[in-house]
C-alpha cells in the first residue's frame, strides 16, 4: 500500500495519469504487475489508447490504460491498430484476451 501511495503521489501533476493509476490500482493493465515510482520517474510506462487515435479513438479515461513500456511494445506486436479498433467497437477488451500469453 505504501508503494502504491508513493507512486500515486509522484504522478499527481497529471490528472489523467493519476486517475488512471488509481483506477488500475497502480498495476499495469497488461501484465498486472505494479507500476513503480522509479518507472514513473524514468517515464518507463505508456498511456495506451485501447482504440487507437488513428482509428478514431479519443483521450477519454475509458479509452486509456497505463502499461509498462515493454508491455506496450508487446500489445502493438500482437495486434494491429485496425484489429484493436475492431475489438473495441465489438465491446471486446483485447487486453483480457492477451492474459496469460507470454510477453
Amino acid at each position: 500500500m505504501r508503494e502504491y501511495q508513493n507512486t500515486k503521489d509522484s504522478i499527481l501533476g497529471s490528472g489523467v495519469l493519476s486517475k488512471l493509476f488509481g483506477k488500475q490500482k497502480g498495476q499495469c493493465a497488461y501484465c498486472k504487475q505494479p507500476i513503480t515510482k522509479d518507472e514513473i520517474n524514468n517515464a518507463n510506462f505508456h498511456k495506451h489508447h485501447m482504440k487507437p487515435r488513428s482509428e478514431g479513438g479519443d483521450e477519454k479515461l475509458n479509452n486509456l490504460r497505463l502499461v509498462h513500456t515493454l508491455c506496450h511494445r508487446d500489445i502493438h506486436a500482437m495486434y494491429t491498430r485496425k484489429e484493436m479498433s475492431e475489438y473495441i467497437d465489438s465491446g471486446i477488451d483485447y487486453l483480457r484476451l492477451m492474459k496469460g500469453k507470454p510477453s
